[in-house]
């Protein structure tokens, strides 16, 4: 049987976890630039940015680093692209195992002037 492993940092003995790879690539920058940079990227009381995945039936499927605090509309609508011609929104799986989908029935969704921001606090 073989010997199963966890990853470690080249050329060490001691393992690895890396949980957070969003964390990790922000941090260096962040203890340069201090919080408040991070904390700006952000819109309203949301700080910083996410990677966002779009995929399906959108013109411009992708991942996305976007604002925390970025509508869930102009994600899918405006960097999305909106939907392909003759396919209609049904809904969003916002990913995560504490998460739903979101569907076009919805506020969240209506393309209202009333925000919804895409905000993981």
């Amino acid at each position: 049987m073989r010997d199963i492993r966890r990853p470690c940092v080249a050329g060490g003995v001691h393992p690895t976890l890396i949980n957070n790879t969003e964390t990790l690539a922000n941090a260096p920058r962040i203890l340069k630039t201090r919080a408040d940079w991070y904390r700006a990227l952000g819109i309203g009381e949301a700080a910083g940015t996410q990677l966002f995945s779009l995929s399906g039936d959108l013109l411009n499927p992708g991942l996305y680093e976007l604002p925390m605090g970025t509508r869930l509309e102009e994600l899918v609508f405006v960097h999305g692209g909106g939907m392909l011609d003759g396919r209609a929104f049904k809904a969003v799986f916002a990913g995560g195992p504490s998460s739903t989908r979101l569907t076009a029935r919805m506020p969240v969704m209506c393309r209202s002037s009333s925000p919804c921001p895409c905000d993981l606090r």
